[in-house]
């Protein structure tokens, strides 16, 4: 299964300091951050496993919404 994902950054943001958060439903783009989009491709059967890890990420685009 094809799952998009979204995660807005901030300018100034490290993310070796910092962790960056995915959502797959995501709220209104907080004003001064860039929305990122990617796609992962997840096998069904790992959707519902406990710790699974993904083989693949797609293309990653920048959204300015």
């Amino acid at each position: 299964m094809k799952i998009r994902f979204y995660c807005d950054l901030w300018p100034g943001l490290d993310p070796v300091r910092f962790t960056l958060m995915a959502s797959t439903l995501p709220v209104r783009k907080p004003d001064g951050a860039k929305r990122l989009a990617f796609d992962v491709q997840i096998p069904d059967h790992l959707l519902y496993e406990v710790d699974a890890e993904s083989p693949e990420v797609r293309k990653v685009e920048v959204l300015d919404e």
